[in-house]
C-alpha cells in the first residue's frame, strides 16, 4: 500500500515485513539521538501499542494516509522489535516527498494579491 503525499504516492518497500530494514538506509534521517522517519503499519496500531512504542522509543506524530506516520525513533531503539508492533516498513521520507513542488520554483512577488500561504508539518516532540 502507498503511503500518499502531496507529490506523489511512496511506496516504502516493506522492509521490516521483508527482513531487508538496515539501519544504514536511514542514517541520513537522524538529527541529535533520534531518527525522523516515516513508519508504516500493516494495520494502525491500538491506542495500547502506540503507548508500547513511546515507552520503547517510538513516536508517532501526523498520520498520513497508507496507514503510516511521521514519526521519531530513539536511536537506541532495538529496530528487530518492530514487527512486534505491526510496523511494516521504516523508510527515511525522500527529499522529492518533503516539499511541495510549486515550492521548487518559488519567486517572492511584491503584489499581495499573488501572495500564497504555506503550510509547514513538523516533528512535535511533546
Amino acid at each position: 500500500m502507498p503511503v500518499r503525499f502531496v507529490n506523489g504516492d511512496f511506496i516504502t518497500g516493506s522492509n521490516i515485513s521483508k527482513g531487508s530494514f538496515k539501519k544504514e538506509d536511514i542514517s541520513n534521517a537522524a538529527f541529535g539521538a533520534d531518527y525522523y522517519v516515516l513508519v508504516q503499519f500493516s494495520k494502525i496500531p491500538s491506542t495500547a501499542v502506540m503507548q508500547k512504542m513511546k515507552d520503547a522509543g517510538i513516536r508517532l506524530s501526523t498520520f498520513l494516509p497508507g496507514n503510516a506516520y511521521l514519526a521519531s525513533i530513539k536511536n537506541s531503539f532495538d529496530f528487530s522489535r518492530a514487527r512486534s508492533f505491526t510496523i511494516s516498513s521504516i523508510n527515511a521520507i525522500p527529499v522529492e516527498y518533503k516539499i511541495h513542488n510549486s515550492l521548487q520554483s518559488y519567486q517572492p512577488t511584491s503584489n499581495k494579491e499573488e501572495v500564497q500561504a504555506i503550510a509547514i508539518t513538523y516533528f512535535n516532540q511533546s
